[in-house]
């Protein structure tokens, strides 16, 4: 385990994995989906989608990028019809069509409790179009919390603690909802006991997306009871925007270990560990949206100009083999490519013959995810 001194984001170890899948198969490590895990399929921020479609309706300068939403939505509350405005741009932001694959994969992960700080529903959806069983929820700050299910590994709560897309009232969405939901939650509104004791009782929680410069992350990871935990993994939303003093705060006081990799490869490599371990749960006949292979998730990367990712993806699968072959394969690749970016940068290549290199990587590295698929 890191030591709480070190101030860098560090590489997941196998020892991690191991003590991350053995406790969810014990029930007791509890994922949590902050704003900036809501993606869409080509990995763009769904809540940057809101903020960005509330901006264009207020001309108040945001003070700063923490809380961005509820400085928006502060200023939104001042115009007229303002309720539905918000409720029209919530859904206009999250009801997405395709969402991002990892949401597929979340699903068969055998994770027994979701939590998340967003009102969209692209993860009920997800167990849905796989024909999963689930238990959805929703957390109501003025109304005394009615969901009364347990949450277990055959079914699973997804619970939105700021509220649902189709209640507008529950939403979380200015300053003054938030300090209403803070106060709810932590007194005369509580969590159901069932399921603040399955919160106790977690070993630790995966935090995935959150903005841990946001006041109020502290007050939800004391709710969760994290400083009692053995460690919680996190992924910060923005990494670049994460203080040194805040890095040590978080790592101090509540034992949360930041980790590398952005959270939709951290969902992948869990994914895969779990599909070797035979721990993945089996979709129905309607699982439409089932999670992608390595070679379409290689494709899809590829798709989006993300090259470095699909060999970084190629890299840990070899690795994982212990196939020397192939891995020697996926670094020759990486040094092409880099050869490459830094030729194009320095202006020293030609466009046609660039392309034509770049195919050539291409199509090498979808051979190495050809070779990789699991027998």
């Amino acid at each position: 385990m890191a030591s709480t001194q070190n101030m860098n984001p560090r590489t997941m170890t196998e020892d991690d994995w191991n003590e991350i899948i053995a406790s969810i198969e014990r029930e007791e490590c509890i994922i949590v989906l902050g704003p900036g895990a809501i993606l869409d399929e080509k990995g763009n921020s769904l809540h940057d989608k809101l903020t960005t479609l509330l901006s264009k309706e207020v001309e108040t300068e945001v003070p700063r990028e923490q809380e961005k939403l509820f400085y928006l939505g502060d200023a939104i509350t001042q115009k007229r019809g303002w309720r539905k405005l918000l409720s029209d741009h919530v859904k206009e932001a999250f009801q997405e069509e395709a969402p991002h694959p990892m949401f597929g994969q979340m699903a068969r992960i055998p994770f027994h409790f979701y939590m998340s700080l967003s009102p969209d529903h692209l993860l009920k959806a997800a167990f849905e179009s796989q024909a999963l069983p689930c238990q959805f929820a929703y957390y109501n700050y003025k109304e005394n919390p009615e969901f009364a299910g347990v949450p277990s590994s055959e079914n699973p709560m997804i619970l939105n603690l700021f509220g649902s897309m189709d209640d507008d009232d529950s939403m979380v969405l200015t300053h003054d909802n938030l300090f209403d939901f803070l106060f709810a939650i932590l007194s005369t509104k509580r969590l159901p006991l069932q399921v603040k004791e399955k919160m106790i009782s977690a070993y630790n929680f995966v935090l995935l997306g959150f903005d841990f410069e946001s006041w109020y992350i502290k007050i939800l990871l004391r709710l969760f009871e994290s400083h009692r935990k053995e460690v919680s993994y996190a992924h910060p939303w923005n990494q670049a925007r994460l203080t040194p003093d805040t890095r040590l705060f978080f790592q101090q006081k509540f034992k949360v270990d930041f980790v590398e990799d952005d959270v939709s490869e951290f969902i992948t490599q869990l994914y895969i560990r779990c599909e070797k371990e035979n721990l993945l749960r089996e979709g129905g006949s309607s699982a439409g949206a089932a999670p992608q292979s390595l070679y379409d998730r290689v494709v899809a990367y590829i798709k989006q100009s993300k090259v470095d990712e699909a060999i970084d993806m190629l890299d840990k699968q070899a690795m994982d083999k212990g196939d020397n072959d192939l891995f020697t394969q996926v670094v020759m690749m990486s040094r092409r490519y880099n050869g490459l970016v830094s030729s194009q940068t320095k202006g020293t290549v030609k466009h046609d013959d660039a392309e034509i290199e770049l195919n050539q990587i291409v199509n090498g590295l979808l051979g190495i995810a050809e070779s990789l698929k699991e027998e």
